[in-house]
């Protein structure tokens, strides 16, 4: 378990709490809280239109595309439409039933649309290439004749971002019956659970019309770096399509996934943009393997004679930028910090100094960089002693002095941080202008540009803190309603650059600034209805047209324009990085930074994200006495070091736990903290745990150390009234025993606390090599038993249980070994030596036999492994594997399921139990004799699938022969694992949602899981288990 930092003002100061109950789980996901409700990410690969956004009245039945379920849309003959709002940006490919085709000459189209301004039955926003007229992409044409059946959407078409889908009509009057219209989700192709993120943040915005402004912003930016996570094969094509098409399958870089600039253009690796949306990756999910492949893609480009590094990635792959040059350099920096990556360091290594030293080479006898390289992010001007090339410049030569450091070269180390100091002094005598208090864009003109101020601000090129509150405010007189215009490019709003900014208005101290230009620029962006209201827009016009860049490459084409865009997310890291105050200063956080800004419409915030040496997370809360200002609660990894800030307006006397660290201490001043562990830990092990029949041993086949800190930290169930005293049993360790059977890591799955799913009976819980896993969050809940549950018959235990009444028997002695009905045996406390499991109930409170109400027992179990059920989930997995271009979610029935849902007697017509909840659905079941080869299961498969069972109208179950092979695409598998004992329901993923909701029977006595102990003795055997048993303080 790791330390939080626990500060007590005796004058008005600041106060970091230590809370054992959150502590560091590694590798983990964020904390479930309220904050999970504002994830826009799909929970699911496959997804269906929320609304209908408008339907011509030739269309019948259009709200049946809602679902896959809900019958035809019959679009009666040319010029039907209907548009399908998905409710938020998503991207991949379309598919659809053909239900009813009348004539040979019907065909369709489908046209799409980010934002609404441009929905249309004829043509699609465009993404191939701006023309004024803005009808370039054109649409997909389904051309006639049609067949009947199932569609999909070439590969080649993929539309990588979209809200808004148009189907219409095109042939000839004769009507076309379609169904089942979804999106399958090309981005993150990765991860199988979008919404498992390893960071978080939350916080009330007390001035904004919208109270959660500042977490819906937060994970906008981080669901807009997602869109923008892609399969490698996925690229615009370059040469651009033709006019009235559009293509999708280019090769984006030497691997995938990769992370390209927009959703549905440019969609290509661009550095600069990288400089923005890898720190909302890093803060939101970690998910580093896709800069990894940009940056690679970038050094394998470079030019090997000269160094130089393209400007983007293929298939554009345009040349000719000395800032994006740069910003592949400083990407290399942000990606070795957030992930300590020596290896991937060691191969770059020799082109990373080639590419330093190309762009050294470019500093003249005037000792600043004389870029040439003329190409940047839209700017005008930009060439010869350029004030935004030479800061980002001095950022390459810092960041390269700490990079060469780890690399363990010293003297180029010293020599890159030679250069720096050179260059800012040289810096700030050619481009300071102290009569206007900014900084000028090149050595002949006075323009003070957006850019090269907010990043001489950031990147601390300049030489005090009075220049940089000048820049702060100077930069102020450049912003109309809705933002910064930058004097660079006039008549523009540039979310890129203004996310340095606001980065800039922090640094400078000036809080209320920052929190007005988030209000301004994306209290506009996130709400506008001109755009899709969950991702980030690439640009505006200064009235908040999207016009952006009519001027400047664009052709007054705001159809072109991106409304998912990377570098549009400059505030979910500065809210963390910032306003949370808690970010990395060395490689995997080895060393942090706790530098909070509290001077916003905020009284509390809470954030936190992981590395690979654990969890970092913070929450601070204006204190609500005299004697205290603040309130922090901090954790960080056993072993890291840490340097408290002392906000702005903030003074007095810093404890850390109880003790002075710091008398007097005023705003600004540095106190040194330490990462570490606690002085005793707290370590239970379980065993032999039952879940609906399937029984497994972890310390027979999976032997690993048990986690130091085992508790369900995220979701503090502990609270801090019930923290143990001296005299008190360990009240930690006995409550935290009842979930470590659930969950061992630090995002816990139970009912609630992953996503809603859990809460409506869904089959959430799979098994694989590894154990339990659920299946929206990805994680494994345990490696201590081999089987599975439904997590809906396991409520969360604050939904259970009196935790105060539970509190005083563990107080005192506990009932051992009582059972429901009987009297009470002997009470005795619980001894050290001994591990000890709460059992667990379907109600809060549960009536016995003869209806008294009882709490949960402690019952040893009688039951012994046997291998059985290990064998059987041996078999399921080979079956999957052997099946593997399926997704399916596992069910475990229990022995109710066994008697009527899915036991052989119902597969083959003999039970009169109603199957309404599946009738729109195939079953097909695999016998324990079947071969395990994909053949013989697919036989099986058949020969079950042509005696389909449906319920007749009076309600007896009827036998329909029937001949075809079935769909496994929707076939749920009925497996039996072990003749007539162990049975597995197999759902493919792509109709799950449509029976989710019904897969929550009433639970009986033995659907509930088995509870066991094992005294300590047991565990001292297996191999590494600690040797000594301590409870936590």
């Amino acid at each position: 378990m790791l330390p939080l930092f626990k500060v007590l003002s005796v004058v008005p100061l600041l106060l970091l709490i230590c809370d054992p109950t959150w502590a560091q789980v590694s590798p983990s996901l964020a904390p479930s809280g309220p904050w999970d409700s504002f994830n826009y990410a799909p929970t699911t690969r496959t997804v269906y239109a929320t609304s209908i956004r408008h339907v011509e009245p030739t269309v019948s039945g259009s709200e049946n595309l809602l679902s896959g379920d809900h019958g035809s849309t019959i679009l009666n003959g040319h010029g039907a439409w209907v548009t399908l709002d998905f409710g938020k940006e998503v991207g991949g490919l379309i598919s659809m039933n053909f239900d009813s085709i009348n004539s040979s000459f019907s065909s369709i189209s489908l046209a799409f649309t980010e934002s609404p301004m441009f929905i249309s039955p004829t043509l699609s926003d465009d993404s191939s290439f701006p023309i004024a007229t803005m009808n370039y992409d054109g649409v997909l044409s389904i051309p006639a004749p049609l067949s009947s059946g199932f569609w999909t959407q070439p590969a080649f078409a993929l539309r990588g971002g979209f809200r808004f889908l148009t189907i219409a009509s095109t042939g000839d009057d004769a009507p076309v019956a379609i169904s089942n219209v979804s999106c399958a989700i090309s981005f993150m192709p990765h991860v199988d659970d979008m919404t498992a993120y390893t960071g978080y943040f939350y916080a009330k915005d007390l001035e904004f019309e919208d109270e959660d402004f500042l977490t819906k912003l937060w994970y906008a930016g981080a669901y807009t770096v997602q869109t923008n996570t892609v399969p490698v094969n996925t690229g615009r094509q370059v040469p651009f399509e033709s006019q009235g098409h559009w293509a999708n399958n280019a090769t984006l870089g030497v691997a995938g996934p990769i992370i390209v600039d927009g959703a549905k253009r440019d969609r290509a690796v661009w550095p600069g943009d990288m400089g923005i949306a890898v720190p909302t990756q890093f803060v939101s999910t970690f998910d580093l393997i896709p800069t990894r492949n940009a940056l690679s893609t970038m050094f394998a480009n470079i030019n090997p004679q000269t160094g130089a590094l393209p400007e983007s990635g293929p298939p554009l792959s345009q040349l000719g930028s000395d800032t994006y040059h740069c910003w592949t350099l400083i990407g290399s920096y942000n990606y070795y910090l957030y992930s300590g990556d020596d290896e991937w360091l060691n191969t770059i290594w020799p082109n990373y100094t080639l590419a330093v030293a190309f762009i050294e080479g470019k500093v003249d006898s005037s000792g600043l960089l004389n870029v040439t390289g003329l190409r940047d992010w839209a700017r005008q001007g930009g060439g010869g002693h350029n004030s935004e090339g030479n800061a980002i410049l001095y950022k390459v030569l810092t960041t390269a002095t700490a990079l060469a450091s780890y690399a363990g070269h010293t003297t180029l180390s010293l020599a890159y941080s030679a250069n720096a100091s050179a260059l800012k002094t040289t810096f700030n005598s050619a481009f300071w202008m102290p009569e206007v208090g900014m900084y000028r864009d090149n050595t002949s003109t006075t323009l003070t540009p957006q850019d090269a101020n907010s990043l001489a601000v950031l990147f601390n090129v300049t030489l005090n803190d009075t220049q940089k509150d000048l820049i702060s405010e100077g930069l102020e007189r450049n912003w109309v309603e809705l933002g910064p215009v930058p004097p660079e490019l006039p008549d523009t709003i540039s979310p890129f650059i203004s996310g340095f900014e606001l980065q800039a208005h922090f640094v400078a101290g000036n809080d209320s600034r920052a929190f007005d230009l988030l209000h301004r620029e994306w209290g506009y962006i996130l709400y506008t209805n001109l755009s899709v209201q969950s991702t980030l827009v690439e640009g505006l016009t200064a009235n908040g047209s999207l016009y952006y860049r009519y001027y400047q490459g664009y052709n007054d084409d705001a159809a072109y324009t991106s409304h998912s865009h990377g570098w549009s997310s400059g505030p979910t890291s500065a809210l963390t990085f910032y306003v949370a105050g808690l970010s990395i200063t060395a490689p995997q956080g080895a060393e942090w930074s706790l530098a909070p800004h509290v001077n916003g419409p905020t009284n509390s915030v809470e954030a936190g994200f992981g590395t690979a040496l654990g969890w970092f997370g913070v929450a601070w809360e204006r204190g609500e006495t005299e004697e205290t200002v603040l309130s922090f609660n901090v954790t960080t990894p056993e072993g890291t070091a840490g340097a408290f800030t002392l906000p702005k307006g903030v003074s007095g006397t810093v404890k850390v736990n109880g003790t002075v660290v710091a008398q007097d201490a005023q705003e600004g001043q540095v106190v040194e903290l330490q990462g570490g562990s606690s002085e005793k830990d707290c370590f239970l092990a379980l065993s032999l745990i039952s879940y609906s029949g399937l029984l497994g041993d972890l310390n027979a086949r999976y032997k690993r150390p048990v986690p130091k800190a085992p508790f369900c930290p995220q979701h503090r169930l502990v609270p801090s009234t019930f923290q143990r005293k001296e005299s008190e049993l360990a009240f930690h360790s006995l409550f935290v025993a009842t979930i470590l059977i659930l969950v061992e890591h630090s995002h816990s799955a139970l009912p609630g606390q992953c996503t809603s799913a859990h809460t409506q009976g869904a089959a959430v819980v799979s098994i694989d090599i590894f154990g339990l896993r659920c299946t929206y969050c990805s994680q494994h809940l345990s490696a201590t038993a081999y089987g599975s549950f439904n997590p809906s018959q396991i409520p969360h235990l604050n939904h259970w249980i009196d935790r105060r009444s539970l509190k005083d028997k563990l107080k005192s002695k506990l009932p051992w070994g009582k059972k429901v009905g009987e009297e009470d045996e002997e009470k005795k406390p619980v001894d050290e030596g001994e591990v000890v499991v709460l059992g667990y109930t379907y109600h809060q409170q549960v009536e016995d036999e003869n209806h008294h109400l009882a709490y949960p027992k402690l019952h040893p179990s009688s039951k012994k492994s046997t291998g059985v059920g290990k064998k059987a989930l041996q078999r399921l997995e080979t079956i999957v594997s052997t099946l593997n271009a399926y997704q399916y979610t596992y069910f475990f029935p229990g022995p109710n399921y066994y008697n009527d849902f899915v036991s052989r007697g119902y597969l083959q017509g003999k039970t009169k139990v109603s199957m309404s909840l599946f009738e729109d659905h195939s079953f097909v079941f695999i016998p324990s004799t079947t071969a395990l080869d994909e053949t013989s299961l697919k036989k099986a498969a058949e020969r079950s699938w042509k005696k389909r069972v449906k319920t007749g109208k009076d309600g007896k179950v009827e036998i329909e022969e029937r001949n075809g092979k079935p769909n496994f695409a929707n076939t749920i598998l009925v497996v039996e694992l072990v003749a007539d004992d162990r049975y597995a329901m197999l759902i493919p993923h792509a109709i799950l949602d449509s029976i989710s909701g019904g897969l929550d029977p009433k639970v009986n006595s033995h659907d509930m899981p088995a509870v066991t102990w094992q005294s300590w003795d047991k565990f001292r055997e297996v191999e590494h288990m600690p040797k000594t048993f301590v409870y936590t303080e």
